[in-house]
């Protein structure tokens, strides 16, 4: 059994030129996690603050501090990488509504009329799918 799905899909986009819609969630993606990774930094940091105590022994100091600032991070970006796909999805629920219109035009050549009450429940329905 051959199966060139991705393939044909791939062939489709850059066909029907619908490959710069996939930049989008690229940018967006780019700019969570930029935006994620200075909320991180920040966040590492003052936990660091308020764990420091007043020692003799620097290694047990630093050996605590470097523990603390590994745990905040990886739990951080998991949270972030895992929250960061669903805000994707939540903003480029109305795109992929367009995207999916184009494609059933392109298709079948039908064309439906653009209604806003439509558009509308297209953005609630994408919201309620990603949550």
């Amino acid at each position: 059994m051959r199966n060139f799905g991705f393939f044909n899909a791939t062939h489709f986009i850059f066909k029907h030129s619908l490959w710069y819609f996939f930049i989008i969630p690229v940018v967006l993606n780019i700019v969570f996690f930029a935006l994620g990774i200075v909320f991180v930094d920040d966040l590492s940091d003052y936990l660091l603050g308020l764990v420091q105590f007043d020692t003799s022994y620097s290694w047990l100091q630093y050996g605590v501090g470097f523990l603390t600032k590994i745990m905040v991070w990886v739990i951080s970006l998991m949270i972030l990488f895992i929250t960061g796909g669903y805000v994707t999805l939540i903003l480029m629920s109305p795109v992929l509504a367009y995207i999916s219109e184009k494609t059933e035009i392109i298709i079948t050549g039908k064309t439906n009329m653009f209604s806003i009450n439509q558009f509308l429940n297209d953005i609630i329905r994408g919201i309620a799918i990603s949550l």
